[in-house]
């Protein structure tokens, strides 16, 4: 199965004249690492049991210079922390960031210039580790190349400038079942492309093309900028993969809708969805739990496993000793690991996979002018500062909140795919201010602002029985701007979305199924069996 997937997106394409929801928020997205647009396409590898043992060596070989190079990236770093001219470098630094007079802008750059000389004292930066990892690569260069070897160094780099630049305490070392791909830097590295074949330091292997597979016969027209390796557990071994990061957009396969208003409210597992002319959709995000029962089986499994073969390394309640220890590892561990690791790659795939289809649907179906609220997901995840007690009850209340439900069921990944294909044709999905437009909340035949319990999955709103995540998504659709409601296009409207809401429901009540109960469809059968 050929996997598409986008890395860059085009910039700048915003067009004059276009409405508020079309409009491109460039300086929220990050800055992308190449300036022209890439896609991703994918095919398994036909590797035979000697190019599978190579492949492997490989990886390993990466695996132990990248740990290598941050085990020397962790020194520098340390030595840098403790200079005592960098130390005062950022205290003079610390009061003038966010300032915007002339002279603090002045003196933040000369210190910035200060830091970066300081930086590269210490040799932290993206050539500087080339150069120190050239040194490793001649040791395993019948292997691992010198694009590939640069490629880690960069990946490396990465994770130190989110130390220097950003909020990261430290950078870890990689363990080796964690290294998922190893790539090259251009067409032309040794690892390339040649002959519809991977050529790879004298290894050749041929890749899986289907005959009839008219979209990646059209993707391979584009030109390839650089090759990559995967590896992803397939029951009890690893299967290798090729991805070739092509130039361009991705062959069209499904023609989306050029306009379109859509209204999307989307919860922690389930979407709503309502277009202009009233046409519904509720859908559920795909459920992780059905594999849960077989996951926690082999995690016991393995627990047992390791503490039977390493009893020395647990006090006598069953905690681990706090000291340095080496744990050894059975066979039959290492088997259960590798289907606990072919598991959860199997429910990423088919969640990833449902995400891909849903956007499709809408953008094929509903519209393209997708509006929705924003939403943060990481404080969703988080739980409750303080703990509160039930006066019913006399117990603590939980402080969990969404972290498992996210887990499960990935709406942010959701959100990203939609971003992606909306960019094929100049566009992204348009938030509107969570706090100031109150979705939610709101009813437009009074105007008023009534938060809802949380267990409460139906409103009334002009006499009628309405879904709540539905209407919140027919507000959303009705936005004016991204705090403001279009109120004369909510009554225009509502006549119809009240029609494709009750076809939505009644699709969704015949369905032999279980649904999410956040989706309230108990309550609305007992309306209609009323």
């Amino acid at each position: 199965m050929n996997t598409i997937l986008t890395l860059e997106l085009e910039l700048d394409l915003t067009r004059p004249g276009e409405r508020f929801w079309e409009t491109r928020r460039t300086s929220e997205a990050p800055m992308p690492r190449c300036k022209t647009p890439s896609f991703v396409l994918t095919f398994k590898l036909n590797t035979s049991e000697r190019d599978a043992h190579v492949l492997h060596d490989r990886f390993f070989a990466a695996f132990l210079m990248t740990n290598a190079l941050v085990k020397h990236a962790r020194k520098r770093l340390a030595g840098l922390r403790q200079d005592r001219r960098y130390r005062a470098l950022m205290e003079e630094r610390r009061p003038l960031v966010g300032k915007t007079d002339r002279v603090s802008k002045h003196r933040l750059a000369r210190i910035n210039e200060a830091l970066k000389t300081l930086r590269l004292e210490y040799g932290l930066s993206e050539y500087q580790f080339h150069a120190w990892i050239k040194e490793q690569q001649h040791r395993y260069r019948s292997r691992v190349d010198s694009d590939t070897a640069q490629k880690q160094a960069t990946r490396v780099w990465r994770a130190v400038e989110g130390v220097l630049f950003r909020k990261g305490k430290t950078i870890h070392f990689k363990r080796f079942d964690d290294l998922a791909s190893l790539e090259g830097k251009s067409a032309h590295s040794p690892m390339r492309m040649k002959d519809g074949r991977l050529h790879w330091s004298g290894l050749v292997i041929q890749p899986r093309i289907r005959k009839d597979d008219a979209y990646a016969r059209a993707a391979l027209r584009g030109r390839v900028k650089y090759c990559r390796v995967v590896r992803k557990p397939m029951g009890l071994r690893d299967h290798y993969y090729l991805q070739l990061v092509i130039e361009g957009r991705p062959p069209a396969k499904h023609p989306f809708l050029p306009d379109g208003r859509v209204g999307l409210d989307q919860g922690t597992s389930t979407e709503a969805i309502v277009s202009e002319d009233g046409k519904c959709l509720l859908a559920a995000l795909p459920d992780k739990t059905s594999s849960e029962k077989e996951l926690r089986r082999i995690r016991r499994r393995m627990d047992r496993s390791r503490r039977a073969s390493n009893p020395d390394n647990y006090l006598p309640d069953g905690r681990v000793k706090p000291h340095p220890h080496r744990f050894v590892k059975t066979k039959r561990y290492r088997r259960d690991r590798m289907r606990m690791k072919a598991l959860c790659r199997k429910q990423a795939d088919a969640s990833r996979q449902y995400a891909e289809c849903l956007a499709n649907t809408i953008l094929c179906e509903y519209g393209s002018d997708v509006i929705t609220e924003k939403m943060n997901y990481r404080a969703l995840q988080r739980k409750a500062k303080e703990a509160s007690v039930n006066p019913d009850t006399g117990t603590f209340r939980s402080r969990k909140r969404f972290g498992k439900s996210l887990l499960h069921h990935a709406p942010a990944r959701f959100r990203t795919t939609l971003n992606r294909k909306l960019a094929y044709i100049g566009k992204e999905v348009f938030l509107v201010d969570t706090f100031a437009y109150r979705a939610s909340q709101f009813h437009h035949d009074t105007g008023e602002y009534i938060p809802p319990g949380l267990q409460n999955r139906a409103k009334r709103i002009c006499g009628a029985e309405v879904q709540r995540d539905l209407y919140s998504a027919f507000l959303l659709m009705c936005a004016a701007d991204e705090t403001v409601l279009d109120t004369a296009a909510c009554e225009r409207i509502f006549p119809a979305f009240l029609a494709g809401m009750e076809a939505e429901l009644a699709r969704l009540l015949k369905e032999e199924k279980n649904h999410p109960s956040s989706m309230g469809l108990e309550h609305f059968r007992r309306l209609m069996t009323a």
